[in-house]
């Protein structure tokens, strides 16, 4: 005779839980020869209607038992049990430290659950630079705001220039400065000091295209302060002539360089909070950046995921209008590779040609009537020669475009809604190792081993559930 006691309980089968009320004791007897895992007992002097017990303790076998079927056999009920592995080593399992997939009570966010699909729906966040980029003004207006970067060759000495790649000097103009020197060129040829009633060096200046000695001319959506120092004002030097009453200014640094930089706000996956910051990575978030003249490009979601705002350094050369891309994270980690883009946008100007030929000849003309004494003749033949050489304006080239100017820096975020989660019955990823008693709830083992005094039949059966996930309670 062995003494049973007898519970009315209910639980999960693939779990640890023991009853905690307490039950009702029987002596009762063994029946045929049985295992351990699966005994027949005898409940002598029952004789009640079907019992309502569904579990079992044997203090001798020192095992919890699963009542699998009641059978009437000559006045007497026979209970039919199955062990329950998991409750009868519960303490050895809670000691036990194995590592974790899933959990109920622990997760580890950056832990990508596949568990759950994404839905067919996204949610589209558009965020634009916190600090204002100055090429946001889109309007006709966008050359007012800007300057013009100008390259020429000139006589300037080193002392009078601050900008200069030792063959070609450079300035900073304002718009309304722009304006005014071509102005100021174009509307009396005076300033070139031309002579027309004798052979003189300033006869022969007079046919030399000024605007040949301009070799550059580019536009930046930047006031003068930002490029030029502001503070020093230089005389504009065009080939031979010095320009009176423009204000240029030279470079601020001779690097020739201007960095800006600007930062974004990193919207993130609306569920990333309640779900994990691995939402906040493909295929369940994509980012794409649009900065200016850089373009649009897509961005790798894992280098923004711990990261609040995004940094855009931008290095802008202000001699050739190239310009470079570096974007950088909250914590100052650098995205590998580069942008490039044409940044200054290149300003057309008139190409005047000038019939050189044509000007030498009637001078030599000239000169032949000269020898008579017939001045008349060499003013005669002076007039035709300008006549001849007068530049004619053609328009070459494309102009530049400010188009890439009017938007903001703009990062937008599309993010797949995830289907809902069963926490406390699947649990989350964890992927580390734990003491299981430690983390109660929902545990899933990645190749378990369990040490306790227990059969092999029952160390395989405890192994089994713990792989395909139990409940420690």
């Amino acid at each position: 005779m062995i003494q049973v006691t007898f519970y009315t309980f209910s639980k999960k089968e693939n779990s640890t839980k023991r009853p905690g009320s307490s039950g009702v004791s029987f002596d009762c007897e063994i029946k045929r020869p049985c295992s351990i895992m699966s005994p027949v007992i005898e409940i002598n002097g029952y004789q009640q209607t079907a019992p309502d017990f569904n579990y079992c303790y044997i203090s001798d076998f020192k095992r919890f038992y699963w009542v699998s079927n009641w059978t009437w056999e000559r006045g007497l009920w026979i209970a039919t049990l199955r062990i329950d592995v998991l409750a009868s080593w519960k303490t050895n399992i809670g000691a036990s430290s194995q590592y974790v997939i899933r959990s109920s009570a622990a997760y580890d966010g950056y832990v990508m659950d596949s568990l759950y699909p994404a839905k067919a729906i996204s949610t589209i966040t558009r965020v634009t630079d916190a600090s204002p980029a100055p090429w946001s003004d889109a309007s006709e207006t966008a050359f007012l705001s800007g300057s013009f970067v100008l390259g020429v060759v000139s006589s300037a000495t080193a002392a009078e220039t601050y900008g200069s790649s030792a063959a070609v000097d450079y300035y900073v103009l304002p718009y309304t400065q722009m304006r005014a020197l071509m102005n100021y060129m174009l509307s009396n040829p005076d300033w070139m000091n031309i002579d027309i009633t004798e052979m003189s060096k300033n006869l022969q200046k007079a046919f030399i295209n000024p605007f040949e000695y301009i070799v550059s001319c580019l536009w930046f959506p930047f006031g003068p302060g930002i490029m030029a120092n502001t503070s020093v004002t230089r005389a504009l030097k065009l080939g031979w002539w010095t320009i009176s009453g423009i204000t240029a200014y030279p470079f601020k640094s001779q690097s020739q360089t201007v960095d800006r930089t600007f930062t974004i706000t990193i919207p993130k996956h609306p569920q990333a909070a309640s779900r994990g910051v691995y939402c906040n990575v493909a295929p369940y978030a994509k980012y794409t950046l649009t900065v200016g003249p850089f373009g649009s490009f897509a961005l790798d979601s894992v280098q923004l995921q711990d990261s609040s705002q995004l940094t855009c350094i931008v290095k802008v050369d202000l001699v050739t209008g190239l310009a470079s891309l570096i974007l950088a994270n909250v914590v100052g980690a650098y995205y590998p590779g580069i942008h490039y883009a044409m940044f200054g946008v290149p300003v057309q100007l008139a190409q005047i040609n000038t019939n050189i030929s044509g000007v030498a000849s009637s001078v030599l003309g000239g000169i032949g009537n000269i020898a008579v004494g017939n001045y008349m003749g060499l003013a005669g033949n002076v007039l035709s020669a300008i006549n001849s050489g007068m530049p004619q304006a053609n328009m070459t080239g494309g102009t530049g475009s400010v188009i890439n100017f009017a938007s903001d820096i703009t990062l937008i975020g599309e993010f797949f809604e995830l289907a809902d989660d069963d926490i406390a019955d699947k649990g989350r990823p964890l992927c580390q190792i734990r003491q299981l008693s430690t983390i109660p709830g929902y545990i899933k083992i990645e190749d378990p081993k369990i040490e306790a005094p227990a059969t092999a039949q029952e160390l395989s059966a405890i192994e089994g559930y713990m792989s395909g996930g139990f409940f420690y309670e």
